[in-house]
């Protein structure tokens, strides 16, 4: 699986891109919007704590004809536990490359 990071300069907005396996846009608790989520706080752990888990993974929203799909969920460091918000949408479907935003 490739990964690269990008980094918004405001508060947690935090951009994924990453090569997906399967048929469709990855649901919100999936092995690779997980992963990617892992990797996004690990690299700000300096400020977040270190990813432990995701909990109450939920999704808020799905709008097909825009591929995205909103979710919800507990976010859990070693620092502290709250909620997010994160966005998953296509980048390029037919090399199943999909951007994971944390709002």
């Amino acid at each position: 699986m490739k990964l690269f990071l990008k980094y918004l300069p405001i508060g947690l907005s935090l951009l994924g891109l990453s090569a997906c396996m399967g048929d469709g846009l990855p649901k919100c608790g999936s092995d690779e919007a997980e992963e990617l989520i892992t990797e996004i706080i690990n690299e700000r752990r300096y400020q977040l704590g270190n990813f432990v888990e995701l909990r109450s993974i939920e999704e808020v929203a799905h709008n097909k004809n825009a591929e995205l799909r909103t979710c919800s969920a507990e976010l859990i460091t070693t620092k502290s536990s709250e909620s997010i918000y994160y966005s998953i949408k296509w980048v390029n479907q037919n090399k199943e490359e999909f951007w994971l935003e944390i709002n």
